[in-house]
Order: C-alpha cells, then structure tokens, then sequence
C-alpha cells in the first residue's frame, strides 16, 4: 500500500458520530437531509476544515474530518446546533436534538483509516436498508463518480490515492474483510457505546470469509475449515455467544475449535 500519509492521526483526522437524543430520528423528510449537507458545506468553508468521507442515517450520522488545527468539539457544537435550530424550528419543538456527549476517535494508521471509510458507506449495508451505491445520503457516491471534480464537496484524492483510483475503490468496498478490519469495527461499536459489533456486520465478515454462503454454512463444513475459520472469528476479538447466534453452532463447539494441524507437522513424543 502507497505510504502516501505517514501518522495519519497526527495530522488531524477524526471519526465522528453523533446520534438524535433516545435515538430518536434527526431526519423526516428529504430537505432535512439536504439542509445539513448545506451547513456542513458552509461551515467547511468558514472554517477550512476537510470532509473525507460521511453518511447520514435517519437517527444518527457519521463524519470523517480531517482538520490539521484540531477544532473537532468547535465544529462539531457549530454544526449540530445550528442544525438542531433549524429542525426545531421546522418541526415546533424546543429542547435538545442530539445526545450531550462527543463521540469521536482519532484515526491513526492508514488501514484504520480504510476501515472507517467503508464502514461509514457500509452503513446502510449494515442496517439492512440497502447496497452502498443505492443510499442517496453518504459520500460513496463522490467516490465511484466518473466525474469526482464535479461532484460533492468531499476530499476524495487521499482515499482514492491509497487505494490506487476508482475502480480500485470499488472492489475495496466489496473485499473479504480481514482480522485487523473486524478488531477496527469493534473498536468503532465501543466508540458507539455497544459492546460488540452488530450481528449483520458479523454476518458481513463470515460471507466473505466462505465465498458469500450463508453463515449457517459453516455448520455443514468439515470439521479442520470449519475450526479453521472459527479460529480467525475469535482472534478477531468476537464473543464465543455472538459467533454461536450468528453461525447457529454451539458454544461448548466453539470454544474447543482449534487451529488445524499443518500438513508434515508432527507432535513431540517424550522419548
């Protein structure tokens, strides 16, 4: 991979996530949507600050910014209250729109970088609404354009420089997700404040892992690819329950796979 960006999280990029108060849902209508897009725009610019990647779901959002004078709480209070001024006001109600608390995370490595990228487009995957390239409101669209200058408001050329160019990013997005990948997720669901990552992201994972099968697949596996694959699920960091829910094998099977042996490998006998 081009080491085109060296300490990534030195120079200010952030990953943030914000959510409507109880959850509730932050956009009604299209304007809504459109109108936050509107102020993010205007305050980019007021305050030179770089969106590189975002989506906007019903009750929450996420932001990946990079802004090298690290105004993260300035720019995330500016926009989310002008925001909620101006929902408030539309919808005739009073009181706070969004959770108190900041929720961010510094990015600080490439990969880490890549991960928050495709699981902020991977969003409304995840939820079950539909493929990145169908959801009007995230930033996936800017990147796979045939004419990216013309198009959105995002700093696409570090994205795309990493990965090697449009085409490349695509197939990014639609690649096998690795151990680093999934211990990164799991980092973001307890940015999130969940305990684990969801249970379709885990669902997501083991597809790619078995060539897009159903995760029940793995029941009907031999047994050394079977214990091979659950092997990787648990160095990933997931709960022995979560895999079990998702693959529908039990607990006790789980806890006992082990790695499978290498062929011409021989285990020490005492002399």
């Amino acid at each position: 991979m081009s080491r085109y960006i060296r300490n990534v999280g030195k120079y200010g990029y952030m990953h943030i996530v914000k959510r409507g108060i109880n959850r509730q849902d932050v956009f009604l209508d299209t304007a809504d949507y459109k109108h936050f897009l509107a102020l993010l725009t205007v305050l980019k610019d007021e305050m030179g600050f770089e969106v590189i990647a975002y989506c906007l779901m019903s009750n929450h959002m996420h932001l990946l910014i990079y802004d090298e004078k690290f105004r993260f709480s300035v720019i995330v209070q500016r926009l989310y209250s002008r925001y909620a001024r101006y929902f408030n006001k539309k919808y005739e109600r009073t009181g706070g729109l969004f959770e108190g608390r900041f929720c961010g995370k510094p990015v600080n490595t490439e990969q880490y970088l890549l991960t928050v990228v495709r699981y902020i487009h991977n969003n409304p995957v995840n939820a079950g609404i539909c493929l990145a390239e169908d959801y009007p409101w995230s930033s996936y669209h800017e990147y796979v354009s045939e004419n990216p200058d013309k198009t959105g408001f995002c700093n696409r050329r570090i994205i795309l420089t990493l990965l090697g160019g449009r085409e490349a990013f695509i197939k990014f997005h639609n690649s096998p997700l690795g151990a680093n990948d999934c211990a990164h997720l799991i980092e973001i669901a307890i940015m999130e404040g969940n305990t684990e990552i969801e249970d379709n992201e885990v669902k997501f994972i083991i597809q790619n892992m078995i060539q897009g099968k159903s995760p029940f697949a793995l029941q009907k596996m031999a047994k050394d690819k079977r214990d091979e694959i659950l092997v990787q699920l648990k160095e990933m960091g997931l709960k022995h329950q979560q895999i079990a829910r998702v693959t529908g094998i039990s607990v006790s099977v789980i806890k006992k796979a082990k790695e499978p042996k290498k062929p011409g490998t021989k285990v020490p006998t005492k002399k």
